[in-house]
């Protein structure tokens, strides 16, 4: 028996995993009436909209484990060797397949946990089939007509080491003995210990598919062995019809070209993957491809395939489909190529084609000759290259749109390997340094996106005494914050090049060396509450402003994988995905929010930093994140000191630089303000990236103060009446509800109307009954109003007044336009001022009314806002008699003694969900006779509890609303657990009502002071509040009086 073993990846791989090889046989063409595939119900598809999760998956290597990928065994199985010892190879012909009696070895059973059951064989050939761990071979036939002879192996061992070996071969019927056979597939069970095989001809397992459409995206980097891949000219890649998918083919010294994964599977099966899913793909180029083999690989993801080249226009029927229509194309170049370590060849080859590049390669445009810039800038230069490839063969009009590169580094920007490629691109490719190309393009012209990976974990992910509620708590981001610092640094570089945050990796991470605590790591993956941290940590990515995040990976024993078989796809983790895919995204919170004026040494990774931003003994630029409340033309005074005569700045925001603004000497450095300028920066409503870049000189900038000065640039309105205008409401109704005013007369309609209390901005305005919009009758009056979205560019109507702070909603009538013989798919999003209230899509042409959720306003001018939601073609709807009203009806405070959810007799939950409270840090519910303690509770069976641990304590709130200004107080009963001593802070949003410390290990009542409670919303809280050491309080019966 022969044992083989092989690394695995991230960072340092020193983990040794079994040896995956792969054989295929001819083509697959069976496959052609199985690639469109049901989706799976609940599956996630392509890219969501705006406001939800966007995620992908990495999918693993498609090796025989616990995860099987294919179908067909065979696709995964080693390369055929003697009989007598199936390590050492036997002689096959061109395609792979033995030209003698052979022994395959299909799966390693060390690995192998689920391959009992019964597999249905077939091949072209004849032969006497015997087995290592197989019980019987049975139902043995031979076709001579199809020269086909087909069997089935029955294993009733969960972990075989299967072996199939072949004697007395005949490729054909007049062949000689020993001369072998070809398209050998073995079909795997359908399920663990089933009796029924998968059809032949299925190419992927349904729990394969039905794992990957969890997700909005796949990445295929393992499945296509990027890491140390050699393949550069297009005859190098494993096709459909090789007999292996891991061959592993060697130099004249007998060294594997190839890394432990071998060459990995067709590019025509990574495709078909995506399809089959009908999830967006995320593709890695190898790192010493050249130019034509890109080419052809662009050509195949548009036109597809005939299995050895691709076709370069539209097939009615092509052999091998391509990428569906819809999906969207990531393109990367290689994978981790900073990465130095064992089975990360391709950094080394990067580094010499470096070396090597001539002295007027644009990498060399400075003259700077040193290895790691040139490393670093040769990457960002292959995307270039990479994205004007594709770009000639998809056009302009998809880049950036479906076609999307990235450029993906080191996370934080480690070594520079981001900063040095972005600055190469922009300092050459945008003639920012000199004037070396004719066109010059911004960086975001070439890259869709860019980042680094996005894992979190326990502080020491090695260490040997790890526990459960260590790893769970320490891997929350909100525990460590300062393990996404890095993340900070690489949001800051992506969006002041006008770059999406893409991550192409993330999610848990235990460890390149799993053996260390791997009881507590097992332990961790199964328990429930991972759940709500990996739900914790996408949301972060989300307030951090990221865009897409590819998971790492499908499947592992215990390190990355979100699950160890496919079998099982409703693990913690899993469930955590599911949840998220389900639920709206997290808002953006990350820098500063504007118009405000921003302290100086608020730049990334600090976005929150007071204090100055000195030339003179830091950085000449520094990147700021910002949040624009709308797009437009902004002013900004630059509030600074400046030593020297001669200083000036520049801004990039966004991609686009802007002028040089000359700062004239103050005669000294201060941290006070000596002087200001003023200039102008346009920008977009949201996420902005501002690069403040010092071109000369020294200076201190103090801070800089943004103001609105001009909004973006609209069509231009019909003209219209000129009315009186209406006075800005002062109560809580919104005024011209049913746009009645001004009158622009009968059949008339016009853009951007003024004069209307409202606020038209975009593709917006009002429209008159019989005008060309051929809207149906408005609901009240003769007038309403209309969204238009126009390829993608959607207007907004909004009015601001002054509110009472209350809780109230908004409802208002709306109807679809029937527009070229069919009816328009027009979006409504309700907004208060950039809050989402809820999104309404009009069910048709005719009016009907829809009402907003409740929600909370503060006292003071709010802006309501309606704006339209479609993302393509020409699409309108019609609103009117727009209403807002107070909810007047008191929210009570729920679920006061802790009994929802049910945890069961004797269990306990950190962060609790479904419990109308909200649980966060050491806190969450504990049922009776539980480990926390065996003190009944005072009412039912459960109590929350308040826990800290070395200063970090728990919180437990929930949100509740009064019609009218009150006093209250609030009662609950409490103890301590054991002989512990927890605070407990009792809190109205922010305000601190009363501080309590319980006196014993039995519940006793307190009651807090009165306090006072405006109209409106509210937030009661529940803070531990320990220094130090482990303590924990029980709280229950909560009542507000």
């Amino acid at each position: 028996m022969f044992s083989f073993s092989c690394f695995s990846r991230r960072l340092f791989p020193p983990r040794f995993r079994t040896l995956r090889k792969s054989v295929s046989g001819a083509n697959l063409l069976a496959f052609c009436a199985l690639s469109v595939w049901f989706l799976v119900a609940g599956a996630q598809a392509a890219e969501p909209a705006a406001d939800r999760n966007y995620m992908g998956l990495g999918i693993a290597h498609a090796d025989n484990n616990n995860s099987p990928f294919y179908a067909d065994t065979m696709l995964s199985a080693r390369e055929p060797g003697i009989v007598s010892d199936f390590s050492i190879p036997t002689t096959t012909d061109a395609d792979g397949w033995p030209t003698t009696d052979s022994a395959i070895y299909i799966c390693d059973g060390a690995v192998v946990k689920n391959g009992h059951g019964t597999y249905g064989l077939r091949f072209k050939g004849q032969a006497d089939i015997s087995c290592w761990f197989v019980d019987a071979v049975i139902n043995k036939n031979y076709d001579p007509v199809a020269n086909s002879t087909t069997a089935q192996l029955v294993v009733s061992n969960p972990s075989p080491n299967l072996v199939l070996i072949l004697r007395n071969t005949r490729r054909t019927s007049s062949s000689a003995l020993n001369t072998g056979v070809t398209n050998i597939r073995l079909m795997r069970p359908t399920t663990p210990g089933s009796n029924t095989p998968y059809p032949f001809g299925t190419l992927f397992t349904d729990n394969a598919r039905a794992m990957a459409s969890k997700f909005s995206a796949i990445r295929a980097m393992d499945l296509r062995a990027t890491n140390s891949n050699n393949d550069q000219n297009w005859s190098d890649r494993t096709r459909p019809a090789n007999a292996t998918y891991a061959r592993k083919p060697k130099d004249a010294n007998g060294n594997s070209l190839y890394g432990w994964q071998g060459m990995g599977v067709p590019w025509e099966h990574v495709i078909a993957f995506a399809n089959a899913t009908n999830c967006d793909l995320w593709i890695n180029v190898p790192a010493k491809a050249n130019d034509d083999y890109i080419l052809k690989l662009a050509q195949m993801t548009r036109w597809g395939s005939d299995g050895a080249n691709p076709y370069t226009a539209t097939q009615t029927s092509p052999v091998w489909a391509p990428l569906n229509s819809g999906l969207k194309l990531y393109i990367e170049y290689s994978n981790e190529l900073w990465n130095t370590a064992p089975g990360f060849r391709q950094y080394h080859d990067n580094m010499a084609l470096a070396r090597n590049e001539p002295a007027n390669s644009p990498i060399r445009y400075d003259g700077n000759t040193g290895d790691a810039a040139l490393a670093w800038r040769r990457v960002a230069y292959r995307t270039v290259v990479i994205s004007n490839i594709f770009r000639s063969v998809w056009g302009d009009s998809q880049m950036m749109t479906r076609i999307r590169p990235v450029f993906e580094w080191q996370y934080g920007d480690g070594q520079n390997t981001g900063s040095t490629g972005l600055r190469f691109v922009d300092d050459y490719y945008n003639n920012q340094a000199g004037n070396f190309v004719s066109t010059p393009r911004p960086v975001n012209y070439f890259f869709w996106g860019g980042g680094a990976a996005a894992y979190y974990e326990p502080a020491n992910m090695n260490s040997t005494t790890l526990t459960v509620d260590q790893i769970l708590f320490e891997s929350r981001v909100s525990n460590r914050p300062a393990q996404w610092n890095d993340k900070l640094v690489d949001i800051g570089w992506t969006s002041v090049y006008g770059l999406k945050r893409s991550a192409y990796e993330g999610g848990l991470a235990l460890g390149d060396d799993p053996s260390q605590s791997l009881a507590a790591k097992k332990a961790t993956l199964a328990d429930s509450r991972l759940k709500d941290v990996v739900i914790a940590n996408q949301n972060t990515w989300s307030n951090y402003g990221g865009d897409l995040l590819m998971y790492f990976e499908s499947s592992d024993s215990v390190g990355y994988g979100h699950t160890d078989q496919n079998f099982s796809l409703s693990t913690p983790k899993l469930q955590g995905i599911d949840a998220l895919s389900a639920a709206t995204r997290a808002p953006m919170t990350l820098g500063q929010a504007i118009p405000a004026t921003v302290p100086g040494g608020a730049f990334a990774p600090n976005f929150s930093a007071t204090g100055v931003l000195d030339s003179s003994f830091g950085p000449s630029s520094v990147n700021y994140v910002l949040r624009a409340a709308s797009a437009g033309t902004y002013t900004v005074k630059i509030n600074y000191n400046a030593w020297t005569t001669a200083n000036s700045v520049r801004f990039l925001a966004n991609g686009v630089w802007g002028s040089s603004v000359a700062l004239p000497t103050t005669g000294g450095i201060g941290n006070t303000t000596a002087a200001s300028v003023t200039t102008t920066v346009p920008l977009v409503a949201g996420k902005n990236g501002v690069r403040l870049a010092l071109a000369r000189g020294d200076a201190r900038i103090v801070s800089l103060e943004w103001t609105l000065g001009t909004a973006s640039p609209t069509p231009t309105p019909t003209p219209t009446p000129s009315p009186t205008p209406t006075p800005t409401p002062t109560n809580n109704a919104a005024q011209n509800g049913s746009f009645e005013t001004p009158n622009i007369g009968t059949a008339n309609y016009s853009y951007n109307t003024s004069g209307a209390t409202w606020t038209f901005s975009g593709n917006s305005g009002i429209q008159n009954n019989g005008s060309p919009w051929n809207a149906p009758s408005a609901p009240d009056g003769v007038q309403t109003a209309f969204l238009q979205g126009l390829n993608g560019n959607n207007g907004t109507i909004s009015q601001s007044w002054n509110w009472s702070a209350g809780t109230y909603t908004v409802s208002f009538r709306a109807a679809q336009r029937y527009h070229n013989n069919a009816t328009n798919n027009q979006g409504i999003r309700v907004l208060l001022n950039d809050t989402l209230l809820t999104t309404i899509t009009p069910s048709g042409t005719s009016f009907s009314t829809y009402t907003t959720p409740s929600f909370s306003a503060g006292a003071g001018a709010q802006t309501l806002k309606f704006v339209g939601n479609s993302t393509g073609g020409d699409h309108s709807a019609f609103i009117d008699s727009v209403v807002v009203a107070p909810v007047t009806t008191t929210l009570n405070l729920s679920n006061l003694s802790f009994e929802t959810p049910n945890l069961g007799l004797g269990n306990y939950s950190y962060n609790t969900t479904g419990a109308t409270w909200t649980f966060s840090g050491n806190s969450g519910i504990q049922n009776r006779a539980g480990i926390w303690t065996t003190v009944a509770p005072p009412d039912g069976h459960q109590v929350a509890f308040l826990q800290g641990l070395n200063g970090s304590n728990g919180t437990i709130s929930q949100n509740f609303s009064v019609s009218s200004a009150t006093n209250k107080t609030v009662s609950f009963k409490a103890m301590q657990r054991g002989s512990n001593s927890q605070t407990i802070r009792v809190l109205l949003n922010n305000t601190l009502v009363a501080t309590i410390t319980p006196s014993g290990g039995s519940y006793s009542t307190y009651t807090t002071g009165s306090f006072a409670v405006s109209a409106g919303t509210h937030t009661l809280k529940f803070q531990g509040a320990s220094s130090s050491g482990d303590h924990t309080a029980f709280i229950d019966q909560v009542t507000m009086n």
